[in-house]
């Protein structure tokens, strides 16, 4: 796995809350109606995606815990967001500017917590801290793309 340390600046986000089960089919979860909630508010009001689907980890997990909170995500230009003024289930946050490091995670979703691991341990290991959040890009449509090729690039935050 390769990782990269980036600068990043402030993304506005649409998103809507969730709990994830660590111990649940991650396929099943992420194929919620929260995404195409989601993608219906942008055409109603006009709003260009700037991403494709995410999931943001507002706080890693408690250690022991199997369960964490998520959001179905998406980046939209913050102009745009504020113009629509999400209500109802969907909400607007941002993603903080500054250093994030990432890495291309290349499989089953299930597996994306295997990712995390090392994604932690190697910002560990360059002298950085982890720190929240923590961001998932889901690159491919899992109905379109064998499970074994599905491509998510995986972000946290560092100081």
């Amino acid at each position: 796995m390769e990782f990269k340390l980036k600068s990043q600046d402030e993304q506005t986000y649409l998103y809507i809350e969730r709990t994830l089960s660590l111990d649940a089919d991650m396929m099943i979860q992420l194929s919620s109606t929260d995404f195409n909630c989601i993608f219906d508010f942008l055409q109603k009001n006009d709003i260009p995606p700037l991403s494709m689907p995410m999931v943001v980890y507002p706080e890693a997990p408690d250690r022991g815990s199997n369960t964490v909170p998520f959001r179905a995500s998406v980046v939209v230009n913050s102009e745009d967001a504020e113009k629509a003024r999400a209500s109802g289930t969907i909400k607007i946050d941002k993603l903080p500017a500054g250093k994030v490091m990432s890495a291309m995670h290349i499989g089953s979703y299930n597996d994306l917590l295997k990712s995390h691991i090392a994604l932690r341990k190697h910002i560990e290991a360059s002298n950085l801290k982890p720190v929240p959040p923590i961001w998932d890009i889901f690159l491919d449509d899992y109905h379109d793309v064998p499970e074994s090729e599905l491509r998510t690039e995986i972000f946290r935050a560092v100081t």
